[in-house]
């Protein structure tokens, strides 16, 4: 196991046991809660505010050719290097071609499911690359080998999309 992963454990086995820092964690998620509900409240119809937010995704998605154009002329004005990639294996080759310009030895990568989807942890481990999570919970499940899991409704969806009814 990698030295950042022994060190997760020992500092996950000494919060567990850290009842201050359980209380602050608790004291975070309630706050989080009273926030959602005044946000929530400050709608004086929220079904309606949902549903223009629905429509307000179809039209991104029926025009994304239009919209990715524009996203991509604003970043390249500012600097940004854009790349395309049509498929899984592309990505991963773009990828580690920048990480071998830049002699990288490790990534710290966040949260995507992008990044699941064309399989790039077993990419860059293959390639000799050390990836950690920033993500604590993406972290976790990268420790145990797993593949990260969505949920819908009360029941746990594994990397599929499956329409609601």
């Amino acid at each position: 196991m990698s030295t950042p992963a022994l060190n997760f454990k020992t500092q996950a086995v000494k919060l567990t046991h850290d009842l201050r820092h359980r209380e602050l964690i608790q004291t975070a998620l309630r706050n989080y809660e009273v926030v959602r509900d005044r946000s929530r409240a400050a709608f004086q119809d929220w079904q309606a505010a949902r549903q223009a937010a629905a429509e307000t995704k179809w039209e991104a998605i029926n025009h994304l050719d239009t919209y990715l154009g524009q996203l991509t002329s604003k970043l390249e004005a500012r600097g940004t290097k854009v790349h395309w990639a049509g498929t899984g294996q592309q990505a991963r080759d773009i990828i580690l071609g920048i990480l071998r310009e830049k002699k990288a030895r490790s990534v710290v990568k966040s949260k995507a499911m992008t990044s699941e989807e064309i399989h790039l942890n077993e990419a860059l481990e293959q390639a000799g690359f050390e990836a950690v999570e920033s993500d604590l919970g993406e972290f976790i499940v990268q420790l145990r080998k797993e593949t990260p899991r969505c949920f819908a409704g009360n029941w746990g969806v594994s990397r599929r999309r499956i329409p609601r009814t």
